[in-house]
């Protein structure tokens, strides 16, 4: 009982992850093309938003694993 509770947890969570991941990858791609016109150095914003883009492709990771631990059980 307590079991089938936290898969379904997992499960929300892993979705949740998931949805804020490619929130976060959408807003660093707009955020590249927006400032890239008001920024002179193109370097530090590709470097910035590289790292955030990074960061949310790893929390996409965590939450597609966190959705196949559901699945298998």
């Amino acid at each position: 009982m307590v079991k089938k509770e936290m898969l379904k947890n997992k499960k929300i969570i892993g979705k949740i992850q998931i949805l804020f991941g490619f929130l976060i990858v959408l807003a660093g791609i707009v955020g590249i093309f927006s400032l890239g016109e008001l920024q002179e150095d193109y370097l530090l914003l590709l470097k910035m938003n590289g790292i955030g883009i990074t960061l949310a492709l790893v929390i996409i990771g965590q939450g597609i694993s966190n959705l196949n631990k559901t699945n298998k059980k």
